[in-house]
């Protein structure tokens, strides 16, 4: 995107050429500019108008107008094929894949990449000057007091398409597989694709994100089926680096404590208890307990057993004489190593 006055610059690199990414393109140039002009002028691509009508008009797709409504710009539109109407985003474009993309820049993802060419540009604002002296930087403080403010909320680029979670708990969009919660099986749900990003918005409320797949790929959180891998020991050490990676410490230091002194059999046996317990008292319930039981060297599968629930109160006016005066103390389960110790 080009400011025509200034000549002030917004570029940014996507993984794909879709609506998306075009409508995120301008969420990002909004919010760099701090403002958005009053009127743009757009080639005839499809992601913004879905039909050319008589003259100058179009059919603009309802993504695109939406967005359009939400910042309340008008959109334009060259002729087409003439180039010259658009000439100036055109050469600038091509200027910047010559002069700040030659080499291919290389880093760990797109969005470090596109953070450094934006960095350059605006530092090219700055140093910039036309004619008369003046920089892109100084002519945009003129350019920006003309333009529109932002609105309260920016626009959500992402595109909501309905879909069903599969009995396996995974839902398809774009030709990739994303793991739900597995109560979720059979129903419907809500997923938002954006650009790095899918959401799916369970029936329940319930937001579940995952990375964005390439077409074909999978992306599975194995927190999903803590209620299946309960009841499946053998399938939990099959999934297992995955699982604890998922779940992080104290489960991490739980599972290497339990391969150590069981093997990683048994050691699947005793960590499906942990996770129904889990499912049955709520994870920062576990999580307390296991921190506990491994600082104190307790059992892990007593730790996590659920506390007896006493159904019976008798107050102490009505116990027998004799009974009333005695103060039992409870016991622990450590008490019995001193017991088998013959200790005193």
């Amino acid at each position: 995107m080009r400011l025509m006055h200034s000549g002030r610059d917004f570029a940014w690199l996507y993984p794909r050429q879709d609506q998306v990414c075009f409508l995120d393109g301008h969420v990002r140039a909004f919010a760099h500019f701090g403002a958005v002009p009053h009127r743009i002028v757009y080639d005839n691509l499809k992601a913004a108008a879905s039909k050319i009508l008589v003259g100058s008009e179009r059919e603009l797709s309802p993504r695109f107008l939406a967005l359009a409504n939400h910042y309340l710009v008008e959109p334009c539109f060259a002729r087409p094929r003439t180039g010259h109407d658009k000439g100036g985003v055109e050469s600038r474009g091509k200027a910047i894949r010559w002069q700040e993309l030659v080499p291919i820049p290389v880093s760990d993802s797109l969005p470090a990449i596109s953070a450094a060419l934006l960095e350059r540009l605006d530092g090219r604002a700055i140093d910039k000057r036309d004619a008369d002296g003046r920089s892109i930087a100084e002519r945009f403080t003129d350019e920006v007091a003309q333009m529109l403010p932002l609105p309260e909320a920016p626009f959500h680029a992402a595109l909501a398409k309905p879909v069903c979670v599969s009995r396996r708990g995974l839902v398809k969009v774009d030709g990739a597989s994303y793991s739900v919660w597995s109560t979720w099986a059979g129903l419907d749900a809500i997923a938002y694709a954006g650009v790095d990003e899918i959401v799916v918005v369970g029936p329940d409320g319930v937001r579940v994100a995952h990375p964005r797949q390439r077409f074909g790929g999978h992306s599975v959180d194995y927190r999903h089926y803590l209620r299946e891998l309960a009841r499946k020991p053998q399938a939990l050490r099959q999934v297992a680096d995955e699982l604890i990676a998922a779940l992080g410490d104290p489960f991490s230091t739980a599972w290497r404590l339990l391969v150590d002194e069981h093997g990683p059999k048994q050691a699947a046996r005793v960590f499906a208890q942990v996770l129904r317990a889990v499912e049955a008292q709520g994870e920062a319930e576990i999580v307390a307990r296991l921190r506990a039981a491994i600082s104190s060297g307790e059992p892990l599968t007593f730790a996590v057993r659920p506390a007896p629930v006493c159904t019976l109160v008798v107050e102490r006016d009505a116990l027998p004489a004799n009974l009333s005066a005695l103060d039992i103390a409870s016991s622990a389960a450590a008490d019995y190593d001193v017991l088998l110790g013959g200790e005193v």
